[in-house]
């Protein structure tokens, strides 16, 4: 029960980022910054699919949690997906920092995408222990 609830708290907090990245480039005008033209189109259309993708993956690692007569595998490959997609965005956050305007939300950031990355990593872990301890 207790990986059931912190993968769904982990994956709202990614559906979260999804559906608040829709509004990003409104919020930080990006298009204030580029001309018009191809590189704003293909702006856009990232942000439209990194968005849905996020919004996509949160709700179905709820989905497959919630519903156990599926088994775990595909519930194991959407976790071992959320950990991957974090984990590289860590490591863009160590390489490439956002948010350098201010150190709060430059390491807030930081500290989100590890504690969602660990989240899922552990979550992936115990649902493979889970399944390997049914199988034996």
């Amino acid at each position: 029960m207790t990986l059931k609830l912190v993968v769904i708290l982990a994956s709202v907090v990614q559906l979260g980022f999804g559906v608040w990245h829709f509004f990003v480039p409104g919020i930080w005008r990006w298009y204030d910054h580029m001309e018009g033209g191809e590189l704003a189109i293909a702006v856009r259309a990232i942000n439209f699919f990194f968005s849905f993708c996020l919004v996509l993956m949160g709700l179905q690692t709820i989905l497959l949690v919630l519903h156990e007569r599926w088994g775990s595998f595909p519930l194991r490959v959407a976790l071992g997906g959320a950990a991957a997609l974090w984990a590289a965005r860590v490591a863009m956050q160590l390489v490439f920092p956002q948010g350098t305007i201010s150190t709060a939300l430059r390491y807030g950031l930081l500290a989100t995408f590890v504690l969602e990355c660990v989240v899922f990593l552990a979550a992936f872990v115990g649902a493979s222990g889970s399944a390997e301890a049914r199988a034996s």
